[in-house]
C-alpha cells in the first residue's frame, strides 16, 4: 500500500500505510475500551513509535474495510 506522512513537525515526519488511522494518543484507553464494546479489531501502529510520542498521537491500523470505516467515523 502506498504510504502517507500524517503529521510533520520541524523535518520529523510520521508516515505510514495510508490506511492506518491518526488519533490523539490522550484518547487511547476510550478507544481500546469502544473497540472492544463494538468488537473491532484495531491494532496499534508501532512503526515509528517514538515520533508518535513525541507528536502526541497514535497511529491504528484496521484490517477490515467497513471496521476501519467505523473506526474512522467515531474517531476522526
Amino acid at each position: 500500500m502506498a504510504q502517507k506522512i500524517f503529521l510533520e513537525l520541524s523535518g520529523t515526519k510520521l508516515q505510514s500505510d495510508e490506511r492506518d488511522i491518526m488519533v490523539p494518543m490522550a484518547d487511547r484507553f476510550i478507544i481500546e475500551k469502544w473497540c472492544q464494546d463494538n468488537n473491532i479489531q484495531a491494532q496499534q501502529v508501532y512503526h515509528q513509535l517514538g515520533v508518535q510520542h513525541l507528536l502526541g498521537v497514535m497511529l491504528w491500523r484496521i484490517p477490515d474495510e467497513q471496521q476501519r470505516a467505523w473506526f474512522a467515523l467515531r474517531w476522526v
